[in-house]
């Protein structure tokens, strides 16, 4: 048998049929990794928030400021008349945030980096011997970490480039929940496949 050979046997191995204990670990980190997302989305509800707006603000500074500078570009391009009403709106109870330094920026992106990758590398390391064609595995295996690195970028776009650029948090946050969720649901669903599935089963549109 040529390396080549080998290599490629390695890769057609399929979680179904790995023994017994293998799937109970597989189950296990499935499990504890679904807690591990739920706090990691709870942590982002509770210190960021879930709209491109709490983002905007989170990143690039308070909400007054937001407004301000918005209601300043809206004037300059003649699209927007000056409104005392608008002015009476911004109150001193307006949300207050301050702009993250650049080094505070550094350090949560590192951390985020770090977690999210190796967070997403073992799953998509069980995602390699699923029965998916491999049209959609390249699709379903690359996506989190495209993802991952918009993510970062977005922080400092936010801060730096302006609050529009929170919508691009915003997408890249959908698509690694979205990846997470389509490759722990094929994970398990291979796992609890047996064998003679495996063996009676055909080709199918998105199954091989």
């Amino acid at each position: 048998m040529t390396k080549d050979n080998r290599a490629q046997g390695f890769f057609d191995f399929r979680l179904r049929n790995a023994p017994v204990h293998a799937k109970v670990l597989i189950v296990g980190f499935l499990c504890a990794l679904s807690l591990a997302y739920l706090y990691a989305l709870a942590n982002v509800a509770l210190v960021v928030g879930w709209t491109p707006r709490d983002i905007a603000v989170h990143y690039y500074g308070s909400a007054e400021v937001i407004r301000t500078e918005t209601a300043a570009v809206e004037t300059t391009s003649g699209e927007q008349s000056f409104d005392l009403d608008t002015i009476e709106k911004v109150t001193p109870a307006a949300e207050f945030g301050a702009r993250p330094s650049f080094k505070n920026l550094v350090a949560e992106g590192h951390f985020h980096l770090f977690g999210m990758t190796s967070f997403f590398f073992a799953l998509t390391l069980l995602g390699l011997f699923v029965e998916v064609r491999d049209s959609y595995k390249i699709i379903l295996l690359g996506t989190p970490y495209a993802a991952i690195v918009l993510d970062n970028l977005s922080f400092m776009a936010t801060r730096f480039l302006g609050p529009k650029m929170a919508y691009l948090t915003a997408v890249s946050g959908g698509f690694m929940g979205l990846s997470f969720a389509a490759l722990w649901f094929l994970i398990g669903f291979e796992v609890f496949k047996s064998q003679e599935t495996n063996e009676e089963s055909g080709d199918s549109f998105f199954f091989r």
